[in-house]
């Protein structure tokens, strides 16, 4: 009878030696289990001496500890809508590429100020460009080339009359002039993107920006960009952003004649008269992307 006994506590011994563990992620422990095969998304097992042979998702376990001390991590990490990140939309990871394309409204900071200009009416963009996304740890670097077409604002001037004149015409004369400021740029954002959503589609984007300016005096020009994006699928998402250039925008124009005093004739003398525009570019921009 103690020989049988003893053979019983030894064969229990043994089996728990011999059983695997497995650590499942609502913080449960199978134990006694013999895994008898690990698939692409399921787990099979046993339970001691049983034959029935029980099945569980690899999303919902953790680790297997196994009896030789080896072990299996699964690291899917469960988001709040009870699903795992790596069923998520497929979300892909790696280097992707992108095109996106987008309109803008464009000022001129400091237009109240403008000298000899009576009236400024903001302006607008738009254009096309390609990006980049790289994962750097739990953010994203995003660089761009975007090309833009700007329309910076039309302004309003007007010459000042000659009230010295004898002539009542030119003394009363008051010349309206209108002006478009255009332009063309490239423009690179070096953003860096951080995730604000566990389901990974909500974004916040900022860093600096340079850009070239075709056919104007002022070639290069800097400045930030700030904003935020949504990602409707894997492929397809919106964005708004803002940019405050830390470049002075300065131009000045010269139309016709100004009036400045009666000549030996008793006609108006003119000469050039000059709109000066003095600011920094700024703009808000919505634009839909699509990542490859």
């Amino acid at each position: 009878m103690k020989a049988n006994r003893f053979l019983f506590i030894v064969f229990v011994l043994v089996s728990s030696i011999s059983a695997d563990t497995i650590y499942l992620r609502n913080g449960q422990e199978v134990k006694d289990a013999v895994v008898t095969k690990v698939g692409d998304s399921d787990v099979e097992y046993k339970i001691g001496q049983r034959e029935t042979i029980y099945t569980a998702k690899k999303t919902g376990i953790m680790m297997i500890l196994y009896n030789d001390g080896t072990k299996d991590i699964f690291n899917s990490e469960p988001a709040r809508n009870g699903k795992f990140k790596e069923e998520i939309q497929g979300e892909k990871e790696g280097i992707r590429f992108g095109v996106k394309g987008g309109v803008a409204l464009v000022g001129i900071s400091g237009s109240d100020n403008f000298v000899g200009v009576d009236n400024y009416d903001y302006g607008f963009g738009g254009g096309l460009g390609v990006f980049v996304s790289i994962p750097i740890s739990s953010f994203y670097f995003v660089p761009e080339l975007f090309v833009q077409y700007r329309k910076l604002g039309e302004l309003s001037a007007r010459d000042t009359p000659c009230f010295m004149c004898v002539d009542p015409y030119e003394r009363e004369r008051i010349r309206t002039i209108d002006v478009t400021y255009e332009e063309i740029g490239i423009d690179i954002p070096l953003v860096f993107r951080f995730l604000l959503s566990e389901d990974r589609k909500l974004y916040l984007e900022a860093g600096p920006q340079i850009g070239f300016v075709i056919g104007k005096s002022r070639i290069i020009e800097y400045g930030l960009v700030l904003g935020t994006g949504y990602k409707i699928t894997d492929n397809w998402g919106v964005d708004l952003h803002g940019y405050y250039s830390l470049t002075n925008y300065y131009d000045t124009y010269t139309y016709g004649q100004g009036c400045m005093g009666p000549g030996g004739d008793g006609s108006c003398m003119y000469e050039g008269t000059n709109y000066i525009v003095d600011g920094h570019i700024y703009y808000a921009q919505i634009g839909v992307s699509y990542t490859f």
